[in-house]
């Protein structure tokens, strides 16, 4: 029950904090850092329980909120798309390993 609590608290701070950034004047800053550090806390949470779509979808968040220069951030979502589709890549033409003449399909 808590760290579904947890999830839901790292899921509702992103989505309530994000539309207040420009207003927050000189604490914008700290405002992006605890939106990201929610995103790594929520994604480290998804990878423990091996919840890999959510995680993916926290990370997303943690860049897109991160203190970086927009350039910095389009580079690293642009290399997580593609160790994302590389993973994806692999386990796809994973060779089929079986254990006996029978297991082989027909």
């Amino acid at each position: 029950m808590l760290q579904k609590s947890i999830k839901w608290i790292f899921v509702f701070l992103p989505l309530a904090c994000g539309p207040f950034l420009r207003m927050a004047g000189s604490y914008e800053h700290f405002l992006t850092v605890a939106i990201c550090a929610a995103a790594v806390g929520g994604a480290c949470l998804a990878l423990r329980k091996s919840e890999y779509f959510v995680a993916a979808g926290f990370v997303s968040v943690a860049l897109l909120f991160s203190p970086f220069l927009l350039v910095t951030r389009i580079f690293l979502l642009m290399g997580f798309a593609c160790v994302v589709t590389l993973v994806s890549v692999l386990a796809a033409f994973r060779p089929a390993t079986f254990q006996s003449q029978n297991d082989i399909p027909s």
